[in-house]
């Protein structure tokens, strides 16, 4: 009978792993050791590696959008929305170090996921996003020129960026200004509004 715990164990042990080896260079056997099971347990649970790195994907991206939406359910002003949206990306970001950088640099090393999977996750985060931008535009609070497709992969252009530099930077490196600041580009964008001046 599969233990749910120990499922979940393992795919802990995997996001410390793989951030700390890489995917590549670790094999199921550290990542059975870090989880205190035997080898042969994790083909229980796991097809593969890859199948551990998609697995964790899924799980993590899955429970982050019910998270936003959770926080966001409330809130009815757009512009508070898209604000609390990046808030709570990048906070998620601080809080997970090690899966934040299995997400944007070791998921990057998967042929499988970045050929064969489909990736249905990313496609609804993208969809969550298009829905704040479409939801303001139809407030007449954003410029509805813009496709909210376009600008919902903007968003995440830039969110993914950002994490990939905290990523790869020492543990010193701070993101604690990186909310806001990206919330103003995206808002008021690069141009000074010389009629306000």
């Amino acid at each position: 009978m599969k233990d749910a715990g120990k499922r979940q164990r393992i795919i802990d042990s995997a996001i410390a792993v793989f951030a700390k080896k890489g995917f590549y260079k670790t094999t199921v056997s550290e990542i059975a050791s870090s989880a205190k099971v035997a080898d042969g347990t994790i083909y229980l649970y796991f097809k593969s590696k890859e199948d551990i790195l998609i697995t964790l994907f899924e799980e993590k991206m899955s429970g982050f959008l019910q998270i936003l939406k959770t926080e966001l359910k409330e809130v009815e002003d757009c512009s508070k929305k898209l604000r609390l949206f990046i808030l709570s990306y990048f906070k998620n970001i601080i809080n997970n170090r090690d899966l934040a950088e299995v997400l944007t640099i070791e998921l990057r090393q998967s042929h499988k996921f970045m050929k064969d999977y489909k990736n249905p996750y990313f496609h609804d985060y993208l969809q969550f996003i298009e829905g704040l931008i479409l939801e303001g535009q139809k407030a007449g609070v954003y410029n509805n020129q813009l496709p909210a497709k376009m600008v919902a992969r903007f968003i995440f252009g830039a969110l993914d960026e950002i994490t990939l530099r905290f990523s790869l930077q020492s543990k010193k490196w701070s993101i604690d200004d990186a909310p806001g600041q990206i919330f103003s580009l995206l808002c008021q964008g690069l141009c000074i509004d010389k009629n306000s001046a």
